[in-house]
């Protein structure tokens, strides 16, 4: 079966999200990287990836919906939505991944586990799972009918060893498509 993965940039033009040390906002930073991502996949696995982007329109579960329809009728497989933790203590290290589903949790091991195959001199924070609504991505992974997870690969301080052309890029770009791949096979 060929896997169709929605990669979604997280936030929006009027929300941009946090600012990471190396200037941009979180919004920002996954529109480039979603960018070669999207392009790596079609080019290096045997998925298919699209990018989609949240509406500027009120109201974060009414916007979580009407992306979902669009993820819906693109027919994804798949969903990762792009992220970085906020927190800008420059001590503070780390990623991880959010998930809902008992699919989802799959999918958020084989993210997690390339990210910390990949990402040198970080924390491994796990997987989490989203249980209620107050819960960070509860309405993104909840929705769709597409496996969805939401990726914090570092935090804002830890951005400018992540910027374009890096090493730091060139690891999470290797580890979100070796998840695409290993989804390939499932």
């Amino acid at each position: 079966m060929l896997k169709k993965i929605a990669i979604v940039v997280g936030h929006r033009k009027s929300k941009r999200g946090a600012y990471g040390s190396g200037g941009l906002t979180e919004y920002e930073y996954n529109s480039i990287f979603a960018r070669t991502l999207v392009a790596k996949i079609n080019n290096e696995t045997n998925a298919v990836a699209e990018i989609f982007y949240r509406q500027d329109e009120r109201g974060y579960r009414r916007n979580m919906k009407e992306l979902h329809k669009r993820i819906d009728a693109w027919g994804a497989t798949d969903s990762v939505e792009l992220h970085f933790n906020g927190f800008s203590n420059p001590k503070v290290k780390g990623h991880e991944v959010l998930y809902y589903s008992k699919r989802g949790k799959r999918s958020a091991k084989i993210l997690n586990d390339s990210l910390e195959k990949r990402i040198v001199n970080t924390r491994d924070r796990g997987i989490k799972r989203a249980k209620t609504k107050k819960d960070n991505g509860y309405w993104f992974l909840r929705y769709g009918k597409s496996v969805c997870v939401l990726s914090e690969p570092f935090f804002a301080a830890e951005q400018k060893y992540f910027m374009h052309k890096s090493n730091g890029y060139n690891n999470l770009l290797n580890a979100y498509t070796e998840w695409a791949v290993k989804l390939s096979l499932l």
